[in-house]
């Protein structure tokens, strides 16, 4: 991962990728936005951690985790069975610009070069489908 930190704006603020309010951010984004669960089913841990090993795939992209970089973990027990997840460091930025409304260029929709092709969950559900399809080859 290079040195130089991706921005992203925030009602006019500007804020470095890995600041702590990237964090904070990435935290309340809902990766299962949408998805049905049963009354009992509860998050046990969720926390931004620095990824000690590569090679673990991200639970939402499949690409491997990078060691060194700043990734989401969570832990949920679903219908009675406990759940582990992880996000690489790239999908986590993804669900900060998507939760900020800002494209993957870190602009926010209210900016005048705001580019609406440029969805950032989008083009991390494109990254998902070329691991998977070669995968499967």
């Amino acid at each position: 991962m290079s040195d130089i930190k991706r921005t992203f704006t925030d009602c006019g603020t500007v804020y470095e990728e890995d600041s702590e309010y990237w964090e904070e951010v990435a935290l309340q984004s809902d990766p299962f936005d949408g998805d049905f669960g049963d009354q009992g089913d509860s998050t046990l841990s969720d926390k931004i951690v620095v990824a000690r090993k590569s090679n673990t795939p991200c639970s939402f992209c499949l690409s491997p985790t990078i060691s060194g970089t700043k990734i989401r973990v969570r832990t949920d027990s679903i219908s009675g069975e406990i759940q582990h997840y992880r996000w690489c460091h790239e999908c986590c930025h993804a669900f900060v610009l998507s939760e900020l409304c800002c494209d993957a260029d870190g602009r926010d929709i209210d900016d005048d070069l705001y580019d609406d092709e440029k969805d950032p969950i989008a083009l991390r559900e494109q990254v998902r489908n070329r691991n998977d399809s070669e995968k499967k080859i």
